[in-house]
This record gives structure tokens, sequence and C-alpha cells, in this order.
């Protein structure tokens, strides 16, 4: 350790001894200069080469209220693979549909697992993608959330969802519930939960989890036949309490994404009565591709709609280098 730090010293030292700073002129980031603050934006984005002398590589855009309104329009579009996943509580001896929604808490080990795979924000300041809830707090006031740089995702745990009392049905949850494509279900009741409990056209993908003893649980995975298989957990599989939640996340999201680009409709075999296969390029889940790509389509649209007639790249640079005078 005392030969590391001292290498390290007389790394920092020597480094110190031999580096100048840059001096930058004042007047190189003055205000008087036209576009100057475009260059730099253009010159650190690597924008300033050859490249930019081809045709359409870059376009100036006509500055219009119909402009700025489709930009606002591009803002509120999500730039993440946005999912929607249902979380449904059944405690011992639930039966029916209505039974479990009015469910509104849950045991602290359910708890543990929807905490687990993600984390709780609060609806009326969140600005991230929202699930179909609202921030006035109807639909509750915390839900359960996770996210990456490419993907976000709201649990709607029906436990979380306002129950109400007046209704047995539970309709506003089920409003919810019913839309999501995935279920996650933890089941503590004493026998195999059944797929059909709970009623809907959605609902491709049931995720059962059934806990045991000695922090261990069992996995059930029900699919709609038209949907591809995903992983990672598969029927049968026992988990561990510190890899449950992460793993049933994982296979939550695969789910989603094959519910969501699974064809509309597969042909049966002749000599089967099982769906015929389908070519891999049909099932691939596109995921945050998806979202990436549809917002490159909106700018492209965009900028076909209001680039400026005319415009040349030559008479870019001619802008963005002029002198004052």
């Amino acid at each position: 350790m005392v030969e590391q730090a001292q290498h390290e010293g007389h790394i920092a030292r020597h480094t110190d001894a031999y580096e100048t700073p840059i001096a930058t002129p004042a007047e190189a980031v003055g205000d008087h200069i036209p576009f100057q603050k475009g260059r730099l934006f253009l010159s650190h984005l690597g924008h300033l080469n050859f490249d930019g002398l081809k045709d359409d590589y870059f376009h100036l855009l006509t500055p219009s209220p119909s402009l700025f309104r489709d930009l606002r329009g591009l803002d509120l579009k999500a730039g993440r693979e946005v999912l929607k996943i249902a979380v449904i509580y059944v405690k011992h001896g639930q039966e029916t549909e209505q039974a479990i929604l009015q469910n509104s808490q849950g045991s602290c080990e359910y708890q543990e697992f929807v905490a687990s795979m993600g984390w709780e924000i609060d609806l009326s300041v969140h600005i991230g993608f929202m699930g179909g809830l609202e921030k006035n707090q109807t639909t509750g006031a915390k839900a359960n959330y996770f996210c990456t740089a490419a993907t976000e995702i709201v649990f709607h745990d029906a436990t979380k969802l306002p129950t109400d009392l007046s209704d047995p049905r539970q309709v506003k949850k089920k409003r919810h519930i019913g839309n999501d494509h995935v279920h996650i279900v933890w089941n503590e009741h004493w026998r195999p939960y059944r797929p059909k409990t709970i009623g809907g056209d959605f609902g491709n993908a049931i995720i059962v989890v059934t806990p045991l003893r000695h922090d261990r649980y069992s996995i059930d995975i029900h699919r709609d036949a038209s949907l591809p298989p995903f992983g990672p957990l598969e029927t049968g599989v026992i988990v561990g309490k510190h890899l449950l939640g992460p793993l049933v996340r994982a296979t939550a999201i695969h789910a989603c994404r094959s519910a969501m680009h699974m064809p509309a409709h597969r042909p049966v075999t002749a000599s089967s009565n099982m769906p015929a296969p389908v070519p891999a390029a049909a099932v691939l889940p596109h995921g945050a591709h998806d979202a990436l790509a549809q917002r490159a389509s909106d700018i492209r649209i965009i900028t076909q709609r209001h680039k400026a007639a005319r415009w040349t790249y030559r008479k870019l640079v001619e802008n963005v280098f002029m002198s004052a005078a």
C-alpha cells in the first residue's frame, strides 16, 4: 500500500509539472461572433468534417408555430422502451377475482418481493413513465418502478391501487390490471393458481410465484399458445430469495416484449394442432430499439416537414465561421 501511494504521488507530481493550461483568448468565445455557440456545439459533436459535405447531412429548420408544436409533441413521447406489468397478491383461501382484487395489503414476504423488483415512487412528483397512473393520486399515491438507460417499467401492484369498498368488482383496479400483457402472481393459496382467475383480454403471460420453506420459491409459467417461449425462468424452477426479484423481473420483461410483438395470427400445421413455426424476425423482441427507431422516424418526418429550401452545408459553414465584420 505504501509503495502504491508513493507511485501515485510520483505520477501526480510529474503530471502537474509537464501539463500547461491551454490559453483560450477571451474574444474566441465572445457573443459578438455570429453562430459561435453553434460552431462550438457542432465541433464538440464531431460534425465539422468532410462528411458534412454530403447532401442532406444537415438541415436548417424554418421557425414556425407548427415546428414548435411538433417539437413539443416529440418531447412528450417516451425516449425509452416502456412496459406495464401487473403484480397480484393471492391470500390463502382466495378463489375469485373479486376477493383477490379487494386486497389492499400483502404479507411482509410479498412486500419484500415487490420491493426487490424495483423501487417505490411518489406518483405526484414522478417525471418518468407513469404506466397509465395519475399524478393527482386518484390511482394511488405510490407505485413500484424500475428503469435502465433503455427501459422503464411501472408495476401495477393490485394492493397499492385504491380499493373501492363500495364496488365488489373493483372495476377501477381491473382497468389497469386487466390491460397488462403480463401478470406476476404471488400465490399463498394452498393449491396452484388458476390462470383464468383474473379475466380480461390481456394477461397473455402469467408468472406464478409460490413461497416454499427456507426462503425458496417455485415458479410456474402460463402463456398463450401464440406466445413464443421466454425466460430466464421456466415452470418447475426453484429460486432463492436473493435472486427471486431480479429473475422474475427479467422474465416479465421478456414476456412483455414477446406479447407485444407476437404475430396476430399463427397458422396451424396440417400434421398437428400446434401453431406453425414463425420466422425468427417475426417474434424477436425489439424492445428499446423500437422506441429509438420510432423517435428517429419522428425526427426525420419533422425535418422533412420544416426544412428550409435552398440551404447547403456551404452556407452553414459560411455562417458559423464568419467574422463580426
